[in-house]
């Protein structure tokens, strides 16, 4: 029996499924040559989109992330997207922190 691998996609830009960066990540979870290569090395790639909430937060999104690590061995996490010039007044950038530090508190 295969190992499973769930590719989890969040496919939403501004509230908006499957357009700009949103669109990337469903297309990448369903990328005939990614599962072909996961398949062939031994795992069943299984698809998992995770829906938006209603009026998202920073302390949701921590929250999120703590119990996607107490459920599930996490192998990668990324903060991408981050244009400094976008972020005159630095919200981005603590919030990048923050994520940062219930990253590292996780595993």
């Amino acid at each position: 029996m295969s190992k499973e691998l769930r590719l989890i996609a969040w496919p939403f830009h501004n509230g908006q499924r499957d357009v700009s960066t949103g669109a990337g990540a469903a297309r990448l979870a369903g990328d005939a040559l990614l599962r072909g290569a996961i398949e062939t090395a031994g795992w069943r790639a299984c698809d998992d989109r995770v829906e938006p909430v209603p009026r998202p937060s920073l302390e949701r999104l921590l929250a999120c992330l703590r119990l996607a690590y107490e459920r599930f061995t996490v192998a990668a996490a990324a903060i991408t997207a981050f244009d400094p010039r976008l972020d005159t007044a630095g919200r981005t950038l603590a919030a990048a922190r923050r994520i940062a530090a219930t990253l590292a508190g996780a595993t």
